[in-house]
């Protein structure tokens, strides 16, 4: 599974308003189903203090301060903790190459039209690259469907933001499209295609327990987190 196509699934159910104490047992919440283009279908369970995403074989779990993730490969034993930031560096779908930045390109959003995703009205946003030569048309980087209507912690708002490979500010991700480069080998014609990454498909709001929440014990360190979401246990 790529690590960077992986981490861009994170975030995309941190969408809800949330009631219910930081440390009561149970807590007002939501539970989200997406589909991914890629790896199927994934379940989120999201409150304000606490997430879990379940993805196949792997359990990530995000907890106040909402620095590092914890990652699980349950079928494998494995687990790994890494920082948000470290994981944010190595997500590039929007990243402008260092050579055209050098240029003068930069990344720039627009707004395009909004939509309701699973209940809730999303604000869309294209990121595009800009180039400094105005002749050349702006490349196409993603599309993405964000909802504002949200009761969730600044910090977690920032982590999901950086999970995603999104912008800080449009809100909570629940829809990510992105433009491929493609070429036609029988014609030779060339062109931009849209992938949808991920989009969500339901959301319903749910009382979760404490039990939810536990992260599996008994674990053996992995030396990194590509043994995790990989599931490689070979040296």
């Amino acid at each position: 599974m790529p690590l960077k196509h992986y981490f861009s699934l994170l975030a995309f159910s941190l969408a809800a308003g949330f009631g219910g104490q930081a440390q009561a047992a149970v807590e007002d919440g939501y539970i989200f189903k997406q589909d991914s283009s890629r790896y199927g279908k994934l379940t989120f369970y999201v409150t304000r203090t606490r997430f879990r995403m379940d993805a196949m074989d792997l359990q990530i779990h995000l907890k106040p301060p909402f620095k590092f993730i914890t990652m699980y490969n349950t079928e494998q034993k494995l687990q790994y903790q890494t920082s948000v930031a470290s994981v944010a560096e190595r997500l590039t779908l929007r990243k402008v190459p260092d050579k055209e930045k050098k240029l003068g390109t930069v990344e720039v959003l627009r707004r395009i039209e909004d939509r309701n995703i699973a209940g809730f009205v999303c604000q869309g946003y294209r990121s595009e690259h800009v180039f400094k030569d105005k002749k050349k048309l702006p490349r196409p980087r993603m599309n993405i469907y964000a909802t504002r209507d949200l009761n969730l912690p600044k910090e977690m708002e920032i982590a999901c933001a950086h999970l995603s490979d999104c912008p800080t500010g449009l809100g909570f991700p629940l829809r990510l499209q992105f433009f491929e480069a493609y070429k036609d080998e029988k014609t030779g014609l060339s062109g931009m295609k849209l992938t949808q990454l991920l989009n969500t498909v339901k959301a319903e709001k749910a009382k979760l327990n404490d039990q939810i929440f536990q992260e599996p014990k008994g674990f053996k360190i992995a030396r990194d987190e590509a043994e995790v979401v990989l599931g490689d246990t070979g040296y």
